[in-house]
């Protein structure tokens, strides 16, 4: 997202905090800045983005104190995003099926790989819902695991880690993880 938007003419730069709460843009100084906003916002609310503008002197400070990432930064963050998942769905499962700490290690590494891989490959579409891009970005990830895992998951059902993947990520993407 951040790469399509610092296409727009008016932003000479865009970066997000680690986040990705907040949006930093750089205007042109030649550029009329409300029309630049305006047409920043068309972009974020047709990608499913909600705006919500705070207190200017509280934006400023927290500018000054976050670590902003342009779009060549954002592979950095997925892959951190798909190693904290992987830890956290290896772990989930391994409770369920009772898989050694070794098999869980294991996994969690290969799913952080596949979704780190998913993550940093997927380009969001203009009207894309959260929903679609949950299904977009992980349908081949998921298949790629249960494929790769075949000999560290072979005591659970079969399908029960793709059930148990698409199970945990749905509930994430509504909140309810």
């Amino acid at each position: 997202m951040l790469a399509r938007l610092a296409t727009i003419p008016c932003a000479t730069s865009v970066e997000a905090d680690h986040s990705g709460r907040l949006l930093r843009v750089r205007v042109r100084s030649d550029a009329d800045t409300e029309r630049c906003l305006d047409e920043l916002v068309r972009h974020l609310a047709g990608a499913g983005v909600t705006i919500e503008r705070g207190d200017p002197l509280a934006r400023v400070e927290a500018a000054a104190a976050t670590r902003w990432y342009g779009p060549d930064d954002i592979a950095e963050l997925s892959r951190e995003e798909a190693s904290r998942l992987g830890d956290k769905l290896a772990r989930s499962f391994a409770l369920r099926f009772a898989l050694d700490r070794g098999a869980e290690g294991a996994l969690a590494n290969l799913i952080a790989r596949h979704f780190g891989d998913a993550f940093v490959a997927h380009r969001f579409e203009p009207g894309e819902s959260a929903e679609d891009r949950g299904t977009g970005i992980l349908a081949d990830a998921f298949a790629a695991i249960e494929r790769d895992a075949a000999g560290l998951v072979a005591t659970s059902p079969p399908g029960a880690l793709r059930d148990h993947l698409e199970a945990e990520m749905r509930a994430r993407s509504l909140g309810d993880a």
